[in-house]
This record gives C-alpha cells, structure tokens and sequence, in this order.
C-alpha cells in the first residue's frame, strides 16, 4: 500500500501517522 504524504484536501501531514494506525488495528479498532 503506499501512503499519501500528505492530506489530498487540506495538506497536512499524515504519513507519521501510519504505524500509530496500524497500532489501533492490531488493538481490534474498526478502520471506519
């Protein structure tokens, strides 16, 4: 999968926050 960088409608950063959401998956939190 590749990660966008940064948000396509606001341009924040959100590529450092990959492995905190693959953290919340394994957890069992729903990716909705």
């Amino acid at each position: 999968m590749i990660i966008p960088i940064r948000c396509f409608s606001c341009g924040k950063v959100v590529a450092d926050l990959w492995e905190r959401y693959m953290a919340l998956l394994d957890e069992g939190m729903p990716d909705g």
